[in-house]
């Protein structure tokens, strides 16, 4: 920073009153003391050095006499004080003012010099008219100074009024639009709400009736199976019946005689009839037992206690059976006790009821082993079908499913909370802003698209955004401060060593803020004086430029060996928020503000009549959503969200918002939609593999 800006004690601190011959010549150094401010007499003396026409400027010694009222300031030096110090649309009201002040004091000074100084021959009752004439002639002007101060007032009431009466309306109008996206959040939260409650009764519904449904279809097949067992149980007692008529029959028919060739008849077997319906609801037992087995054997992962041979197990899909289970079955036949036989033989079966291992149940297979196995069969194929019988499973050609919010650890330990947190800028407008607490109200692209990509996620919890200043995004990630930062985050190499990036969604480039001049000319400090000059581009920048901005990616590019000579940052000129270096752009204490184009937009929209940012940029900036580590899940989500985000028209939504208006209404341009298969679970199993 120049010495000649250096901040300095005003003038009215270590000086005396003004000490001139007349009170008018004070009043007017009062004044020029008022226009001229803190600046020190060295300062003076270099920003008026020469003024217009062959008027030399004045040294600090006729400064000193100036500004004690000692000596009257020449009209042109006035002019130039006025068209230098004073603001374009206060200099008329003030070269007037000022003006009057030095004919005031020139009258005074006429005055005290003595009537006959005045005009030499004149007699005393001539002097005494004279006399009478300049005391006039001085009412006059203090009339007129009077009516002036009036005037003064009254502009500057005006002003102040009409800028209070226009910040008055821009507040009620910010207040109407956040009334009218409340209740346009609120509405549709609430019908976001109902339609979600109506799918969830109609889902459930569903389920009762189709639940219903197959109860009702179970009953039935139970009801049917009762009826014909009642039929094959009447039509063995009707059986048994004509059994037994026909061996009483028997029994009583005279034979051929003892030791003849036709001996009477041979005794009718008992009807097996009772022996088939006991295999048979014994059969039937076993299917039951088997597909109970088998759907307990799905749910709790181990074998199931029962009738079960101990060496059959159930994988979904098949059945494994143990080699040592192909053994033959010596049990007995059917036509014995009835109460424990190793082949169910059913009716229809090549092997005739009332044999033993001569038919199909002999080979070690068995009728029912043959049965258990077919019933196991079918009842892991039904469990399957109706949907793995609770089992979690995946299609091993498609490999796993996508990830889902429970996986990211992130958003799982803030739904357990209730609450996630999500770093914002306080003050860019467009980007991110809050009221003054840091963390209500908040409100620009940044906020509604970290609101998308939460949804997206279907995260269910609080969206608490929390103010996030730039040197301090990846501590604040790190420490857990914040869950996710969305807050104009530049991607580098050196920040991805301790956090994690989301793919981008803005692109931008850095660029520089400064005082509007005429026309496309902006304003500079060069050779002791502020002077006008047009800038196209970095090179253009007088050398040394006196500059602020914040510690971030901007501050180290300015320092950087290729743009290192164009900027002068001073400690001082480092800060902690953009806002600071604002106003000491407005107060001419720095030159230019650099940082993000789309930033700068936003901090110079409510001082657009003031300040300008340049049409070029000299970086190329992405930005990214901050996240910790270790957290893919998350990656994956959020990139799934900002593509779905440009293909559905959000992101332009947001820009159109936020941003459009700020940007002098240009279009804009989102990124590519970003590919996000990489980041899915499948891609890193196999890469994995």
């Amino acid at each position: 920073m120049r010495d000649e800006d250096q901040p300095t004690r005003r003038l009215y601190a270590r000086r005396a009153a003004p000490d001139g011959d007349t009170s008018e010549a004070n009043e007017l150094a009062q004044w020029l003391r008022a226009r001229v401010g803190g600046r020190s007499l060295r300062q003076l003396e270099g920003l008026f050095r020469s003024l217009p026409g062959p008027v030399p400027g004045p040294g600090r010694t006729q400064w000193n006499e100036l500004l004690n009222g000692r000596k009257l300031i020449h009209p042109a030096l006035l002019d130039e004080v006025v068209r230098k110090l004073v603001p374009p649309r206060e200099q008329r009201l003030h070269r007037e003012h000022g003006r009057a002040l030095l004919r005031a004091a020139q009258d005074a000074a006429r005055l005290a010099a003595g009537p006959s100084s005045a005009v030499p021959g004149m007699g005393r009752e001539g002097m005494a008219g004279l006399d009478d004439a300049l005391q006039g002639r001085r009412r006059v002007r203090a009339t007129e100074q009077s009516i002036d101060g009036f005037i003064r007032v009254v502009l500057l009431m005006t002003t102040e009024l009409s800028r209070e009466c226009r910040d008055l309306r821009e507040e009620r109008d910010r207040a109407l639009s956040r009334l009218r996206e409340v209740e346009a959040t609120e509405n549709a939260q609430r019908a976001a709400e109902n339609r979600k409650c109506e799918a969830e009764n109609q889902r459930l519904l569903d389920d009762v009736v189709e639940r219903l449904a197959g109860s009702e279809q179970q009953l039935a097949e139970f009801e049917e199976r009762l009826d014909l067992a009642v039929r094959k149980k009447q039509e063995a007692e009707g059986l048994r019946a004509v059994a037994s008529g026909q061996l009483t029959e028997g029994d009583a028919s005279p034979g051929l005689g003892p030791g003849g060739e036709g001996a009477g008849f041979l005794p009718a077997p008992r009807p097996p009839e009772y022996q088939y319906f006991l295999e048979i609801a014994d059969a039937q037992l076993e299917i039951y037992t088997a597909e109970l087995d088998a759907a307990r054997e799905q749910i709790t992962g181990s074998p199931a206690p029962g009738p079960n041979p101990p060496e059959a197990r159930v994988i979904p899909g098949q059945v494994v059976t143990d080699p040592s289970a192909e053994r033959t079955d010596n049990g007995s036949g059917i036509h014995g006790s009835g109460t424990g036989s190793a082949t169910a033989t059913t009716p229809g079966s090549t092997s005739h009821p009332g044999h033993r291992g001569d038919g199909p149940a002999a080979d070690g297979t068995g009728g029912r082993d043959t049965g258990r196995r077919s019933a196991l069969v079918g009842a892991v194929c039904l469990a399957l079908l109706a949907g793995g019988g609770g089992l979690v499973y995946y299609n091993l050609d498609k490999g796993p499913p996508d990830y889902v919010l429970a996986d990211s650890p992130t958003l799982a330990d803030a739904t357990a909370r209730g609450e996630i947190i999500i770093g914002v800028k306080k003050n860019q407008p467009g980007m991110g802003v809050t009221d003054d607490d840091g963390t209500s109200n908040a409100r620009g692209f940044e906020v509604d698209l970290a609101k998308f990509i939460l949804e997206e996620a279907q995260f269910k919890g609080k969206i608490q955004f929390k103010e996030v200043v730039s040197e301090n995004r990846e501590t604040g990630l790190q420490n857990e401060q914040y869950d996710m930062i969305l807050a104009t985050y530049s991607m580098n190499d050196k920040r991805k060593k301790k956090v994690n990036f989301s793919v981008p969604y803005f692109r931008t480039g850095q660029a520089l803020l400064m005082r509007r001049g005429e026309g496309r000319k902006v304003s500079v400090w060069e050779d002791g004086e502020w002077a006008e000059k047009k800038i196209d581009g970095i090179t253009d920048l007088p050398d040394n430029t006196d500059s602020c901005t914040v510690k971030s990616t901007s501050l180290e590019s300015m320092k950087s060996s290729e743009h290192g000579e164009k900027f002068q940052i001073d400690p001082d000129g480092v800060k902690t928020s953009y806002a600071e270096c604002i106003l000491g752009l407005l107060d001419r204490k720095y030159e230019v503000i650099s940082t993000d184009a789309v930033i700068l937009a936003g901090l110079a929209h409510d001082h657009r009549e003031e300040l300008v940012v340049l049409p070029f940029t000299f970086t190329s900036e992405a930005y990214g959503v901050g996240m910790r580590k270790g957290d893919p899940a998350l990656e994956y989500l959020t990139c799934r969200a900002i593509g779905k985000s440009i293909e559905e028209g959000k992101w332009k939504k947001y820009y159109d918002d936020h941003l459009k208006e700020i940007m002098g209404n240009a279009e804009g341009n989102p990124p590519e939609k970003p590919g996000c298969e990489k980041l899915s679970r499948k891609h890193q199993q196999d890469a994995r593999d």
